[in-house]
């Protein structure tokens, strides 16, 4: 069984290579972590103030992207690139504001909800880059469809990547106070999620 200090510099290393699901105490047994253990018990549910953040982030952001695919729309012959913006600024923007939360805010109950979970999920859309790209394939155009999948794929992981670069570089973090701030919110979530 790993010690405490081996437990907090495998945290430390998690932490400086990308954000940490703050839902999670580090006591949680589903922790992201390299001594981590399938968890069968029972499941938390979500406070509904945080469905009703989720809820209103997501109809914001499905709404915009429907409104951006009305303006501007593409036949099968065409690459999608109302799609292939929204996918690519979605990956940004998560990178940026999940770093940002995560790392220079810690724990927020309904902000972080409202925007990645809701307003960026509503935003992005797997379903729209998968259509595109087999209609484009089934329409005759298949080095469109090869080409739109690799642009989207290597686009959103570049874009995320310089979010989360950008997030940290523009938004540093602020030392141990917040580190400490955060563990004990952590340590507390057990507790909080019973209520």
């Amino acid at each position: 069984m790993p010690d405490a200090e081996s437990k907090r510099a495998v945290r430390r290393r998690v932490a400086d290579t990308f954000p940490i699901d703050p839902d999670l105490a580090p006591s949680d047994r589903g922790e992201p972590s390299v001594t981590h253990h399938p968890w069968a018990g029972p499941a938390h549910r979500a406070h509904p103030g945080v469905l009703a953040a989720v809820f209103l982030g997501g109809a914001i952001g499905t709404v915009g992207r429907y409104e951006l695919g009305l303006a501007w729309p593409a036949g099968a012959a065409h690459f999608p690139a109302a799609t292939f913006v929204v996918n690519t600024s979605g990956a940004f923007l998560l990178g940026l504001i999940l770093t940002v939360l995560l790392e220079r805010f810690g724990p927020t109950r309904y902000l972080r909800p409202f925007l990645s979970t809701g307003l960026l999920g509503g935003w992005t859309t797997y379903s729209a880059f998968a259509v595109d790209a087999v209609t484009a394939g089934r329409s005759g155009h298949p080095a469109l469809a090869i080409g739109y999948v690799t642009a989207t794929l290597g686009a959103g992981l570049a874009a995320a990547t310089l979010g989360i670069w950008l997030g940290r570089r523009r938004f540093p973090r602020t030392g141990a106070l917040v580190v400490r701030v955060g563990q004990a919110m952590a340590d507390r979530a057990p507790e909080v999620m019973d209520r």
